[in-house]
């Protein structure tokens, strides 16, 4: 079975720019995100390896940073985690609204 390719669209690549060319997003601050949205999902590691068609533990590099975090998978992780890529890519803090009881 061969992986689905995802070209990245406008606001993707310009997110994806904006994280290269901005010394303040940092990619710990990228996987701490993803690990939030992911507790706040109530996903365990092992949801979202099968998920992304990968293993657990290479799941587990990726959130902890020890892995290279492609632009395939980060798109992939944010359709998994239902958010859009930017929200991962931005530096700003994660806001939750607090009425919404979707994650828990």
């Amino acid at each position: 079975m061969t992986g689905l390719h995802i070209q990245p669209d406008s606001r993707m690549r310009h997110a994806l720019f904006a994280l290269a060319s901005d010394h303040h997003t940092h990619p710990s601050m990228i996987t701490e995100k993803i690990r939030i949205l992911r507790e706040r999902k109530k996903l365990r590691h092992e949801d979202m390896a099968e998920r992304l068609g990968i293993s657990q533990s290479a799941y587990s590099r990726l959130e902890k940073g020890d892995a290279k975090l492609g632009v395939e998978r980060l798109q992939k992780i944010a359709e998994v985690l239902e958010v859009p890529v930017e929200d991962l890519l931005n530096y700003e803090p994660l806001i939750f609204n607090v009425y919404d009881n979707k994650g828990g």
